[in-house]
């Protein structure tokens, strides 16, 4: 099966995420869920009850996060109960430093944890402690991912900012020197933390940075590198296509806001987060198509008919199916991804019909690259 075929079949695996904690010992610039973070755990009650949720959905990968899943007090109980429920794969996603205590890797390994991804932001103690907030922690958490190298699946988790990405390409050779050779790069999103307090510092023109991703993502060529990109705009991956993310993950997105959504739709209430930062969020096509929908201004969303090379596939031009009602947001999702998810490149800015031509279908820019599109003068 070749890369993309296991990428893909990867995100529609069926999978259990347990929120373990709403604590971290991190204090991230860019946190997602710094607004959220009450120092609370989740209740044995909880757990067990969303585990055989999981069990019964299907589910054969859990995994545990937080906050930061290692604080829970019951941590490596977790993964053995995991398993013990029939999970064939358990994973967290953490920071790494619990596992720089010997005892507990070695317990949490003896437990059955199969897979840990660690959320390195930097290659030196200067860059990654001054990202998470704590000095000492770059330190600890490689002491962590010594201690689980070569007994269970290691990776790594980089958030793209401002202040790693003219660097990133020696964070990643960095990392393939210690023996990682899986990454997730994921785009910082605008909200938490990184929106609230450090804008300024984080965020970043993706021309500018061009450059840099480029040279970072050319290691993906090397034997035995796995790359993921997560929430990262197609745009970015211009040259590097096969790297844009399977759009069906655009359902977990909706997933995860489904309640703003249906407040928006029942009641008229628009996202608070609606404004200068939709700009930075990757969901800034879906909501405006929704917002077209409830203001009964929604139009087929042609695609660049004039400006492109070679044959345009029907899926460029207008929809062949009308969008479905509101009522049921995963059957508007999955036509959203079908017939209406459309991007464009960032050398699209240069061209003379970019205010009235709203891109390719992501399918066509997965396929065949953004090489297909000419920007007319």
């Amino acid at each position: 099966m070749a890369l993309r075929e296991l990428k893909d079949a990867a995100v529609r695996e069926e999978r259990q995420w347990l929120r373990l904690t709403r604590r971290c010992n991190n204090g991230c610039l860019f946190c997602l869920d710094s607004e959220c973070q009450d120092g609370t755990y989740a209740s044995r009650e909880e757990v067990e009850q969303c585990m055989a949720a999981g069990r019964l959905r299907g589910a054969d990968r859990l995994i545990l996060s937080g906050g930061e899943a290692t604080l829970h007090p019951e941590f490596v109980q977790l993964v053995a109960q995991g398993r013990e429920l029939g999970y064939s794969w358990v994973q967290t996603v953490t920071n790494g430093r619990m596992f720089a205590y010997t005892r507990f890797a070695d317990a949490c390994v003896e437990a059955g944890l199969n897979e840990a991804t660690f959320s390195m932001h930097g290659h030196t103690p200067d860059l990654h402690d001054t990202l998470v907030g704590v000095r000492g922690a770059f330190r600890q958490s490689i002491a962590g991912m010594r201690n689980l190298l070569s007994r269970i699946v290691v990776n790594v988790d980089v958030v793209l900012n401002r202040m790693n990405i003219p660097v990133l390409k020696e964070l990643l050779e960095f990392y393939l020197g210690l023996g990682i050779r899986e990454f997730d790069l994921l785009h910082m999103v605008p909200f938490g933390r990184a929106w609230s307090e450090n804008r300024e510092r984080l965020f970043y023109d993706p021309a500018l940075m061009a450059p840099y991703l480029r040279k970072a993502f050319a290691l993906r060529r090397r034997k035995g590198v796995v790359m993921w990109t997560n929430r990262l705009p197609a745009p970015f991956l211009e040259g590097c296509e096969d790297l844009i993310q399977d759009p069906h993950k655009l359902h977990d997105e909706v997933r995860g806001r489904l309640e703003m959504f249906e407040q928006w739709r029942d009641h008229g209430k628009a996202p608070s987060c609606m404004g200068e930062r939709c700009v930075f969020c990757p969901m800034m096509r879906y909501c405006a198509t929704v917002e077209g929908m409830l203001e009964g201004t929604w139009e087929p969303p042609l695609g660049p008919a004039r400006c492109l090379a070679g044959s345009i596939r029907r899926r460029n031009a207008a929809p062949a199916q009308a969008p479905p009602e509101l009522s049921s947001f995963p059957e508007f999702t999955e036509w959203f991804i079908k017939e209406a998810y459309l991007v464009k490149s960032l050398r699209c800015a240069k061209c003379s019909v970019n205010e009235s031509c709203r891109g390719i279908h992501i399918d066509e820019a997965r396929d065949r690259g953004f090489r297909i599109l000419r920007p007319l003068p």
